[in-house]
C-alpha cells in the first residue's frame, strides 16, 4: 500500500478515536480570549458571536445558556451577544455571511455551529467554507479565537452508537487539527445518555411521566433537556478553555485546501443594478418576507417578468440569498452568451414553512461575466412536488401557491473588493 495512504488511515483512525472518545479536543485552546476575559480590568465590551443554523438561533437554546454563563463567570466584565444563526443554512453559505453578519462587530469569540447542516455536503464544499470561515477571521483579527461546536440528529446517533463519527464532523476535524483549533462535539454525551435510557431522542414534550425527551424532531432539541445537555458539555469544555495558557502569537499559515472562499462576501443589490424599479419588501407590510429583513434588510420582491438584475462579475461562480415561500417562483439568468439557465426557487418544504436559502450558478470560466436574471415567464406546476397522499385543498392560504415571486436579499459573490462587481 502506498506509504502516504498508510499515514493518512493511521491519522484518520487516530482522529476517530479521539472525537468517539472525547467531547473536548483543546489543541492550542481559547488562549487570548482566555488572557483577555481574565484580566483584573477590562475597560472594553466583549464580544462573542455565533455563527451556525437553527440549532444556534434558537432562543433560550445552548448559544443563550452559554452567553448567560460565560458572563456570570465574568460579572465585572461587559458582554455583548452576536446572534448570526440563521435555520437551515450551512456553511457553504455562512463563509458569505461571516464578513458582514459576523466580522464588522469585531468579535474576540467566534463558535461555529454546520456540523448538522452540512451533513450532506461534500468534504470538498466543508472544506472549503469552513477553512473560508477560519481564515477570513484570523485576517480580519488574528486576536479572535474559534471554537467548532459539533450538534447532533438522529441520524447521527446511528453512528455514534457504532462508535463511528458523522461525515461532517470529521472533515471539519481536519480543518481545527491544521489551524489547532479547539472543537467541542456535543455528540458523545447524547449518545451516552440515549444509550443509558436516561434520554430519549424524539417525543412530543421535553418530559412526560418519568421519561426525558431530547427533541420532538430528533434534531431541534427543547431548550430544558437537550439545549441543556448542550450546555452541560459545554460549560464544562469551556471551564478548561478558559484557563490561560503560555501565549503564543497566532500566524496564518498556508492554506490547507484552498484560500478561494476566504475572499467571499455579500453585497446589496444596488438601485443601478435594476432594470424596472423593484421594491423592497418592507413596502408590502403584510408580505411574509419581512420575518427575514433581519438578516437582508434591502429584501427585494420581484413579482413581475419585465424586472431584471443586471451586473458584472468576475469569477467562477455567483450565487444569491433569497426566501423561499408558497409564493416563489421559477426564474432564469441569463449569463453572457451561454442559454438560459432556469432554476426553481420552490421546493417542497415550501409546502410547510418559508425559509431564508441561497444558491450558487458554478462552473464558470474564470473570467469577468455579465448576468441578467428574472422572473421566468414559464412557471411550473408546484403540486406536483406534494407529497403522495396529500390534498392540496388541505394547504393554508391556497392562492400563495397561485403567485409568483422571488424575494432576493443579497449576491454572494467570492472577492475581496466589492468594487470589482461593476453593473451594467
Amino acid at each position: 500500500m502506498n506509504k502516504c495512504i498508510i499515514l493518512f488511515l493511521l491519522a484518520f483512525t487516530s482522529a476517530r478515536a479521539q472525537i468517539s472518545s472525547s467531547d473536548l479536543i483543546q489543541r492550542n485552546g481559547l488562549n487570548y480570549f482566555a488572557h483577555k476575559i481574565n484580566q483584573l480590568q477590562i475597560k472594553d465590551t466583549i464580544t462573542i458571536a455565533f455563527l451556525g443554523g437553527s440549532i444556534t438561533q434558537a432562543e433560550h437554546g445552548w448559544r443563550d445558556k452559554i452567553f448567560n454563563w460565560i458572563t456570570s463567570q465574568y460579572p465585572q466584565t461587559a458582554f455583548k451577544q452576536i446572534n448570526a444563526g440563521i435555520g437551515g443554512t450551512g456553511s457553504d453559505l455562512g463563509v458569505y455571511r461571516l464578513n458582514e453578519q459576523v466580522l464588522k462587530y469585531k468579535p474576540d469569540l467566534l463558535f461555529v455551529e454546520f456540523a448538522v447542516n452540512d451533513y450532506n455536503f461534500s468534504r470538498t464544499s466543508i472544506l472549503r467554507s469552513m477553512e473560508g470561515i477560519v481564515r477570513k477571521t484570523f485576517i480580519a483579527n488574528a486576536a479572535t479565537d474559534i471554537c467548532f461546536v459539533y450538534t447532533i440528529t438522529s441520524d447521527m446517533y446511528e453512528l455514534y452508537k457504532k462508535d463511528s463519527i458523522p461525515h461532517t464532523v470529521s472533515v471539519m476535524e481536519e480543518i481545527a487539527d491544521y489551524y489547532k483549533i479547539p472543537s467541542i462535539n456535543l455528540g458523545p454525551n447524547i449518545t451516552r445518555l440515549v444509550n443509558a435510557k436516561q434520554l430519549f431522542l424524539k417525543g412530543n414534550k421535553p418530559v412526560l411521566n418519568d421519561s426525558t425527551f431530547f427533541s420532538a424532531d430528533g434534531t431541534h432539541p427543547y431548550p430544558e433537556t437537550g439545549h441543556l445537555e448542550y450546555f452541560k458539555t459545554l460549560s464544562t469544555s469551556l471551564a478548561k478553555l478558559l484557563v490561560p495558557q503560555k501565549k503564543q502569537k497566532r500566524k496564518l499559515i498556508k492554506p490547507f485546501f484552498t484560500d478561494a472562499l476566504q475572499y467571499s462576501s455579500m453585497i446589496d443589490i444596488t438601485a443601478n443594478m435594476q432594470k424596472k424599479p423593484i421594491d423592497l419588501v418592507r413596502k408590502y407590510p403584510a408580505d411574509l418576507g419581512n420575518a427575514f429583513t433581519d438578516k437582508m434588510p434591502n429584501l427585494l420582491l420581484l413579482n413581475d417578468t419585465a424586472q431584471e438584475i443586471s451586473f458584472q462579475f468576475k469569477g467562477e461562480r455567483i450565487g444569491f440569498m433569497d426566501v423561499l415561500a408558497p409564493s416563489s417562483a421559477q426564474i432564469v439568468a441569463y449569463i453572457d452568451n451561454d442559454p438560459p439557465r432556469y432554476i426553481n426557487r420552490f421546493d417542497g418544504f415550501c409546502f410547510y414553512f418559508s425559509r431564508p436559502h441561497w444558491f450558487f450558478i458554478d462552473g464558470l470560466r474564470n473570467a469577468t461575466h455579465h448576468i441578467r436574471i428574472k422572473l421566468s415567464t414559464h412557471q411550473p406546476d408546484k403540486f406536483l412536488m406534494l407529497e403522495k397522499g396529500k390534498n392540496k385543498n388541505e394547504l393554508n392560504n391556497i392562492e400563495d401557491y397561485n403567485k409568483f415571486i422571488w424575494r432576493v436579499g443579497k449576491i454572494l459573490i467570492t472577492q475581496t473588493d466589492a468594487k470589482r462587481t461593476k453593473n451594467k
